[in-house]
């Protein structure tokens, strides 16, 4: 394999990265945590607004309790979200590397299958290689401009 061979591949697994292909934003897990929180959260509206009432109403301990329990639900779902956020970062992190290597491997297969192709007719005929790869570079400059 030559020299240009890495090169040429770290060049199109950046351009088929800048692509932007779309994937998809979240997980069975990530909503399972995302949709905990949002219970989590509901509950505990639910008992801060009725401890609101309570104390409204009457200030004796039961009020306090009620503003310990929303506490409580409100910090599990805090919990709830920060698990749930680190745990789908961690596996899309652990998805994009996986699909990087794959695409690296097929990059890698298809220039080395064109490096075969190539080989023999550029090596017979260097002058006329020369003279399609500058026409080549110098079309490719004027269409990217």
């Amino acid at each position: 394999m030559s020299i240009l061979t890495p090169l040429l591949k770290d060049a199109a697994i950046s351009g088929i990265l800048a692509l932007g292909l779309k994937t998809k934003p979240q997980t069975m897990a990530g909503l399972a945590f995302y949709a905990v929180t949002a219970l989590l959260a509901i509950v505990g509206t639910g008992f801060l607004i009725h401890a609101a009432y309570m104390a409204l109403q009457m200030s004796f301990p039961p009020v306090e309790a009620a503003f310990l329990m929303s506490a409580i639900i409100f910090t599990l779902a805090a919990v709830s979200w920060i698990a749930g956020y680190f745990l789908t970062r961690a596996y899309k992190r652990r998805r994009s590397a996986q699909w990087t290597s794959e695409v690296s491997e097929t990059v890698h297969t298809v220039l080395g299958v064109l490096e075969e192709e190539f080989e023999t007719p550029i090596r017979e005929n260097p002058k006329a290689a020369v003279l399609i790869a500058a026409l080549g570079g110098l079309f490719a400059g004027t269409r990217l401009r």
